[in-house]
């Protein structure tokens, strides 16, 4: 009888137990994927972007070849959290670092290295003024931007300063608060669930944006939780996505300072991005993707008649605590001047 009851505790123990392992591994495979605000933190933000361009369908000409790299850094300081109101972040550029390499034109900057007063850079003159200004954005108690300011400040700061020049010229357009509140703002929110989710669990998400030049565009992710584990001694988890942009129904585009109408023919990315689940954010991303537009000169009759834009793009973000983004800027304050950003 004894051994009897005594093999009997013993299964039961061996069963509580495989209970509460089945119970932790599931914890352990799942994961809340959502932001997570702290007052008063601030990380550094830094998008780096290498884009191969190739303009096509010019008349009696062959196609132009272009690289572009540019690298673009804000401080991120969390001002104020809200369980019923959201959360209000301000954005501050910190560098601006841009390098371009092609036949019409060859130049570069790098606001760590280089004077961003130097109005005889076409790239400082039209960037360097961007240094040091704020944008305010906010969020809603579901992590959903709600308002995004900041670029007619910027806007009129560059044209009081150094006029902007050429540059600035062909891309002003593109620097208004829905630009730059889907750059800052929503690109990089887009990827959390804001639920619980388990390594297998995929979720889709819709981003509507304007384009200063192309009109409303809209853009469909689809993303998975890939894996759970370790990096650098630290829990993290790995989301995949894919995701297409195209343009929104009856959208249309408006001319340039140029006179060129430019339309969304198609665009497509992947990548994959790194949660650290301790600090509640993405701390790293890579993409790859490539988009193609049609741009229409002032004359043509026919879209078909203008030219084609292609370009291959492929994208870094990474989130630097401020040691280390003080860390890098000495070490790039090293760097000869006008040398591309890595």
């Amino acid at each position: 009888m004894h051994t009897r009851t005594s093999s009997l505790a013993g299964i039961l123990v061996v069963a509580a137990t495989m209970l509460i392992l089945s119970v932790e591994q599931a914890a352990a495979d799942s994961i809340l994927l959502k932001p997570k605000f702290t007052p008063g933190r601030i990380t550094y933000v830094e998008l780096k972007q290498d884009i191969d361009q190739t303009i096509g369908g010019i008349t009696d000409a062959p196609s132009i070849e272009t690289t572009v790299r540019h690298t673009f850094g804000v401080w991120h300081k969390v001002e104020a959290v809200s369980p019923s109101k959201g959360t209000r972040i301000v954005l501050t550029y910190d560098r601006v670092c841009m390098s371009i390499d092609g036949p019409m034109i060859s130049e570069s900057f790098d606001s760590d290295v280089d004077d961003p007063r130097d109005e005889s850079n076409m790239v400082a003159a039209a960037m360097g003024p961007m240094l040091g200004m704020p944008m305010t954005m906010e969020l809603d108690k579901d992590n959903q931007v709600t308002s995004f300011t900041g670029m007619d400040a910027i806007r009129k700061r560059i044209e009081e300063t150094t006029g902007g020049g050429m540059m600035y010229q062909q891309m002003k357009d593109e620097l208004d608060d829905e630009s730059y509140k889907a750059m800052w703002g929503e690109s990089l929110l887009i990827l959390y669930a804001n639920k619980e989710v388990k390594v297998g669990d995929s979720w889709t998400r819709t981003l509507e944006h304007k384009s200063g030049a192309m009109g409303d565009l809209v853009s469909e992710y689809k993303c998975t939780l890939k894996s759970i584990g370790t990096e650098d001694g630290r829990k993290v988890a790995i989301v995949a996505y894919k995701a297409t942009v195209s343009r929104a129904p009856d959208s249309e585009s408006k001319p340039n300072a140029m006179g060129i109408v430019t339309k969304l023919d198609s665009g497509e990315f992947e990548g994959t991005a790194t949660y650290d689940v301790e600090r509640g954010e993405f701390v790293k991303q890579v993409s790859e993707g490539r988009v193609k537009v049609k741009m229409t000169p002032p004359g043509a009759e026919a879209e078909e008649a203008g030219m084609t834009l292609d370009q291959k793009i492929k994208s870094r973000v990474a989130v630097l605590a401020e040691a280390e983004r003080q860390k890098q800027k000495i070490e790039n304050q090293k760097k000869p001047k006008h040398q591309p950003d890595e």
